[in-house]
């Protein structure tokens, strides 16, 4: 009769320690506090322009808390991006190239260029950067005649900014007026068409007409002495 009182009593305590274990409430744990960044920025720093078809060196630096600065070139938490990879690309190292054409036509404007650093928390700086074309343009246009038949002049004025002369090799110029008012230019109508290095060079070029027009594109060819391509677009919009 002793050994039914044993397995009672065992069960019981087995039971209080049952209860004893679900009524244990350990504290939560709570989850790291963040440890905070010891860099305050992060700056890019590389040329405000860059030719077409150029590249050059870009570098991050970091301001870090304390107010000194570290390169973050070498971090491998350091990406790079730009804002439009089409006109401007820039490697995982910060070298970044400019596009000389999109789809035959030379490309201008402006890419932001960042740099982030990646983690807790991230910092991101940026930089604008110009598409500068080796060859830039201006354009005077004189009306000669009126009625039926004039005739209009375009003085174009081509100004080489990268020290490499070039030569005018194309240029046609194309009224409001259908084909009827369509000029173009091959060398032998050129004549003197050579920009000097850092230089200046102006281009008459006339173009006969059938009536008044009031807008006009021009564009010109132009192959440097390094055997770069370049096609440049001017735009007369005005009535005479």
């Amino acid at each position: 009769m002793r050994r039914p009182t044993v397995l009672y009593s065992s069960l019981a305590l087995a039971a209080i320690g049952l209860v004893v274990a679900c009524g244990d409430d350990p504290s939560p744990v709570k989850p790291s506090p963040l440890t905070p960044s010891p860099f305050a920025a992060i700056q890019v720093m590389g040329p405000d322009s860059i030719g077409t078809g150029e590249t050059a060196q870009f570098v991050a630096s970091l301001r870090q808390a304390d107010g000194t600065t570290k390169s973050a070139t070498s971090m491998p938490n350091l990406k790079w991006a730009s804002s439009n990879t089409a006109v401007m690309f820039v490697s995982s190292s910060g070298v970044v190239t400019a596009s000389d054409s999109i789809y035959g036509e030379s490309v201008f404007g402006k890419t932001v260029i960042s740099a982030e650093l990646v983690g807790q928390p991230s910092l991101r700086g940026t930089r604008e950067v110009v598409i500068q074309p080796p060859v830039t343009g201006t354009l005077e246009v004189t009306q000669i005649g009126t009625g039926g038949k004039v005739e209009y002049v375009f003085a174009v004025t081509l100004t080489e900014l990268k020290g490499v002369p070039a030569i005018v090799t194309a240029a046609w110029i194309d009224l409001n007026l259908g084909l009827r008012g369509q000029c173009i230019f091959d060398p032998a109508r050129l004549g003197q068409r050579r920009v000097p290095a850092n230089g200046t060079l102006t281009l008459e070029l006339t173009c006969p007409s059938d009536g008044p027009a009031s807008n006009a594109d021009v564009a010109i060819n132009l192959t440097d002495d390094n055997g770069h391509e370049l096609q440049l677009f001017l735009w007369w919009a005005g009535k005479l």
